[in-house]
């Protein structure tokens, strides 16, 4: 178990840097209410397994970070970066592995909060489903719903995958996505989230998306 925490601890900090680089401006979202709190998840460690389509699995590691300001809004960062053929040493920083995507989201909306009946230190933070998307990833051009551009209408197109190559193949006549389709089907539903106000931590949050 030691050594596998370890290995997760140096990928949490890779997904930490890559968040860094890839920052997207402010988290306000051109807000200028003060912040009242930034609370940091542990990295999240998950599995995929492409076999019998692809001959490899992937693992994806996935960080949050909610800032929250005294106007009632937040903005939640997702930041993952997955690999293939992942594997970490025993000792060491050498890990191995095929880089396939990085991703950053900022999410931004609405929220309410209320201390925790058992732990005055605990802050339950309802989440209503965000107005506004922004992201950036290795296969995807920037975007963002609230200043939409055809160039990313276009490259958000629903299509279907292709299981022999891996591609999305996008039937022909198939209509730009509209900032508002894209937010119906990507936006997450209402959530509660808990952050730990002394350690300035986030319990990972579960996602729920579509319409």
């Amino acid at each position: 178990m030691k050594k596998f925490t370890k290995g997760l601890m140096i990928a949490a900090i890779a997904v930490v840097s890559a968040a860094a680089a890839l920052s997207l401006g402010a988290c306000s979202g051109g807000s200028q209410a003060d912040v009242t709190g930034v609370y940091l998840t542990p990295a999240e460690l998950t599995y995929s397994n492409m076999r019998p389509g692809f001959n490899y699995y992937t693992t994806t590691f996935t960080q949050q970070e909610l800032t929250i300001y005294e106007d009632n809004t937040y903005c939640l960062i997702v930041s993952s970066s997955t690999f293939s053929a992942l594997v970490l040493p025993e000792e060491g920083n050498d890990a191995k592995g095929n880089e396939r995507n990085n991703s950053i989201i900022k999410y931004y909306g609405d929220y309410t909060s209320v201390p925790n009946s058992l732990n005055p230190d605990l802050l339950e933070i309802t989440l209503e489903t965000p107005t506004r998307i922004v992201s950036k990833s290795d296969d995807t051009c920037y975007l963002d719903t609230s200043n939409w551009t055809d160039e990313m209408g276009e490259a958000t197109r629903e299509g279907e995958i292709d299981m022999s190559t891996g591609q999305v193949v996008i039937p022909e006549g198939t209509p730009n996505q509209t900032a508002e389709g894209y937010l119906s089907k990507n936006a997450f539903k209402q959530v509660v989230a808990q952050a730990d106000t002394v350690k300035d931590q986030l319990t990972f949050i579960s996602l729920e998306y579509g319409e």
